[in-house]
Order: structure tokens, then C-alpha cells, then sequence
């Protein structure tokens, strides 16, 4: 437990350093434009304006819409798309989703020391109606750097619409990641049914900070965990105390059920919160589980 736990404060002293590149994500933007992912250019680069329509990713918000190779990939884990510059964008929205589980992954490299911020929200999320949809997003990359800071508003992973038996995948990078929003949603299902969501923790630093954080609501189930044998997190409120109110299964609808876990055993792990609840209803559940 001491070893964690020396670990733990080893990596949380090294946030002062990475808060500094927050500089990035703050700094004024002066375009509104989305630029939409095609894969059309010779590379997989966001530096390439030939794989994007209607704009460039820096200073704009980016889209992934769904669509067939090279827009997506049929591989899991294969890399279709490459961060190797800095870069700072308003929002970035993961959408491609597809009815069918063995297809359309999608897999964002970040180069070693590079740098990707969205100053803005960070959507996850699949379409609306009731047919099945399965959308897999992962960060990959180490020695690596994403940001989100979205103080104004909420970012969706698994929940920014009606959908049923959704899926929703989210692997982070095994670099250093950190999340700053003022309500954090992860399956919402919005009386769907069936809805389940995937947040994987990168096998390095990860750091969220929210008022608000709901995982599995309605309908649907939330599982948060680590991808790896390695990495730490630290979840707090975004003045750096404590979540206000950290939601784990709060159903609204007798004919289904809501699920939120939390299972960080094993990796340092700091959670500070002043509200937990835990399954609401008779039939939600709530688990929390923190070495």
C-alpha cells in the first residue's frame, strides 16, 4: 500500500509541470469551422489537409464521422489517423459508429511528446434510433500528452442521444491524460434500452477533474477501468477538491435496470468526492473498488 501510494504522489507531482500546458487549451481560438475526417490524403496525418473536409484541425472543431476505410479501419487497435505536431482544437466528436461489432474502429496515434488539446467538449457517442450501434474509439501513443478542458458544458462518452443496445468503447493513451469538464457523462441512455459503455484508463497518468461525474444512468451500464497492468488516476472536482456529486447507477424506468463501476484496485488511485451515489433504485447498482 505504501508503494502505491509513493507512486501515486510521485505522479501527482508531476501535474504541476503538465497543468502549464494548459496554456494551450485556453488560449483564444478566432474560427468556428469543423473539419471532418476523410482519410482521403497520401498519409494518415492531422497535418495533411487532404485527409480532412471542410477545414483543418487546428483551431476548429473535429469530427469522425462513420464511414468505411480509410475514414475508419476494420482492425481493432490499428491506427488510421496521426497526431505528430501540437495542436489545440474547440471540440472533438468521435461518431463512428456502425451496426455491425466487427467494424469501423477507429485509432488516434499521438506522437511521442506531442501535445493533442481540445478546448471544448469531448464527444463519444453513436446515432440515434433503435437499432444497435457499436462505436470504438482508442488514444494510442506513450511519452504523449491529451487535454480536454471543458469547464462550460458536459462531455458525452456513451450518452449524448437515444440509442439502444448501444455500445461505446473509450481506450486512453498510455501517456498522460487529463480531463477537465464541468459534468462528466458515461452511458446515458436516456430510456434506451441496453446501452453499455467502456472507459479504458491508459497504463500512464490520467487525471479527471469534474463536478459532476454520472456513470450509468437510465438504462445503461458504466464500467471505468484500467487498460493494463500499469498506470494511476486522480479524480477530483475541477477547483482541485472534490467531485460534488459522483453518480454510479441511477435508473429512471422500472422496466430496465442502470449499472455504474468504478474498479481501480490494484493502480495508485486518489478519488476524492462529497457525494457518492450508488444504485438508486431497487434494481441499479453501484461499485466502487480503489486500492
Amino acid at each position: 500500500m505504501k508503494n502505491k501510494a509513493a507512486k501515486c504522489n510521485s505522479s501527482m507531482a508531476q501535474l504541476g509541470a503538465l497543468m502549464a500546458l494548459l496554456s494551450l487549451v485556453t488560449a483564444p481560438l478566432t474560427r468556428a469551422a469543423t473539419a471532418t475526417w476523410t482519410g482521403a490524403g497520401p498519409d494518415q496525418f492531422w497535418s495533411d489537409a487532404a485527409n480532412w473536409s471542410g477545414a483543418t484541425p487546428s483551431g476548429n472543431a473535429v469530427m469522425f464521422p462513420p464511414g468505411a476505410f480509410p475514414v475508419t479501419t476494420n482492425t481493432l487497435g490499428a491506427v488510421n489517423n496521426i497526431v505528430s505536431a501540437n495542436l489545440t482544437c474547440t471540440n472533438l466528436t468521435f461518431s463512428n459508429a456502425t451496426i455491425t461489432a466487427s467494424s469501423d474502429y477507429l485509432t488516434t496515434f499521438i506522437d511521442p511528446g506531442v501535445t493533442l488539446a481540445v478546448n471544448g467538449p469531448l464527444v463519444v457517442n453513436g446515432a440515434t434510433g433503435g437499432t444497435p450501434y457499436y462505436d470504438y474509439v482508442t488514444m494510442a501513443g506513450t511519452n504523449c500528452t491529451f487535454i480536454v478542458s471543458n469547464l462550460a458544458s458536459t462531455c458525452y462518452i456513451g450518452g449524448a442521444n437515444v440509442a439502444n443496445v448501444e455500445l461505446a468503447t473509450l481506450t486512453l493513451a498510455d501517456g498522460t491524460n487529463i480531463l477537465i469538464t464541468g459534468t462528466l457523462d458515461m452511458g446515458y441512455s436516456a430510456g434506451g434500452n441496453g446501452r453499455q459503455t467502456t472507459v479504458n484508463l491508459g497504463n500512464g497518468t490520467n487525471v479527471i477533474n469534474a463536478n459532476i461525474i454520472q456513470m450509468g444512468l437510465s438504462k445503461a451500464q458504466c464500467t471505468v477501468q484500467f487498460a493494463g497492468p500499469n498506470g494511476g488516476v486522480a479524480i477530483a472536482g475541477t477547483n482541485g477538491a472534490r467531485v460534488t456529486q459522483l453518480v454510479m447507477g441511477y435508473g429512471s424506468s422500472g422496466s430496465g435496470a442502470a449499472n455504474g463501476q468504478l474498479l481501480l484496485a490494484g493502480h495508485p488511485a486518489s478519488v476524492l468526492v462529497y457525494t457518492n451515489i450508488m444504485g438508486e433504485d431497487t434494481a441499479d447498482t453501484g461499485l466502487r473498488m480503489v486500492s
